[in-house]
């Protein structure tokens, strides 16, 4: 996949799944080494052959996906759910409950 910078595009053109991002948008990026949210800037997309945008780019990591973020808007008094966009499981390094 090749990154794609470019100004600011319309939210309903990125994206997998509920939550989608531009070049330039404001997130949380949810560090699993740091245990928190961490407030960041979308650099760029990488998308698949067909325009899909599968990760995200951003200041402070690569290759993310969008289940790791949220919006400014959203609520961060947890950690992300990766079942929401991820198929189900769990992240490497995520903090899980037996």
């Amino acid at each position: 996949t090749q990154p794609v910078q470019s100004g600011p595009t319309q939210h309903s053109d990125v994206g997998v799944g509920k939550r989608a991002f531009a070049v330039g948008d404001i997130a949380y990026y949810w560090s699993t080494t740091h245990r928190s949210w961490i407030k960041t800037n979308v650099l760029s997309l990488n998308k698949d052959a067909a325009g899909v945008t599968l990760t995200y780019n951003l200041e402070c990591k690569s290759k993310v996906e969008a289940w790791q973020m949220r919006r400014i808007e959203e609520p961060r008094d947890t950690p992300p759910d990766v079942s929401e966009n991820a198929g189900g499981g769990f992240a490497v390094g995520m903090p899980v409950q037996c």
